[in-house]
């Protein structure tokens, strides 16, 4: 489950960069062929959130099978339900890009209530430990960067047509979301890490106990 867990995360990014490329190749060709990679495009922005918050979810509550399972029905759902919204004609229009903002936002925003009860329940620095929030909150942070600088067109709407071969906000949005991308990547790792080497103690820890000829093995939880 363990690299399940990191590849949902690899899959979802893999997804949504192809599906971007695709867009960004095809775009150009025909009327229909936009809208329908540009519909793909943005159903990729919605698999990657979901693999982030499902992978996340996994090692923040790596003890504790029913809060991952109902954090994962809730991304799912979440991330289900905006899909749909994503493909309506509406959504992809100009006119819809501060929609589109707000309803991304909130998606990546849901990820972080399981983030805040991790905390309640074991405090800040056992669980960034266990789900390494802080290259969490680095994706968080470079993910809505990207999107706000996106969302007011900065910086072509001070220099109009300046921008239009580099350096537009739907290029820096992009290389930000790549960094956030590598913040969040180098955060599972770290919990993986973490999770591994307390199960290698705690092996070391097993007690054997001989009773007779009955022989029984005591092993400790995995969990903290």
């Amino acid at each position: 489950m363990d690299i399940a867990a990191l590849g949902t995360f690899f899959m979802g990014v893999a997804v949504c960069f192809t599906l971007s490329t695709i867009f960004h190749t095809c775009a150009n060709h025909s009327k229909d062929v936009w809208i329908f990679t540009n519909q793909l495009d943005y159903l990729g922005i919605v698999i990657v959130i979901w693999g982030s918050s499902v992978s996340s979810d996994f090692f923040g509550f790596y003890c504790d099978k029913k809060l991952q399972l109902f954090y994962w029905t809730v991304a799912t759902a979440s991330a289900v339900g905006c899909g749909i919204f994503t493909l309506t004609s509406n959504f992809r229009s100009p006119a819809y890009r501060l929609v589109r903002f707000g309803v991304y936002s909130l998606l990546g925003l849901s990820a972080f209530v399981p983030v805040i009860h991790g905390i309640i329940i074991n405090g800040w620095q056992a669980q960034d430990q266990r789900m390494s929030i802080s290259y969490f909150l680095g994706l968080a942070v470079l993910n809505f960067t990207g999107a706000s600088i996106y969302a007011a067109r900065i910086p072509e709407r001070w220099y109009p047509r300046t921008f239009d071969l580099w350096g537009s906000s739907h290029q820096i949005m992009h290389v930000l979301v790549v960094y956030g991308a590598f913040s969040h990547t180098t955060g599972l790792i770290k919990a993986f890490d973490f999770w591994h080497a307390r199960r290698g103690i705690e092996s070391d820890l097993n007690v054997k106990i001989v009773i007779g000829k009955v022989t029984r093995f005591v092993q400790p939880a995995n969990c903290l």
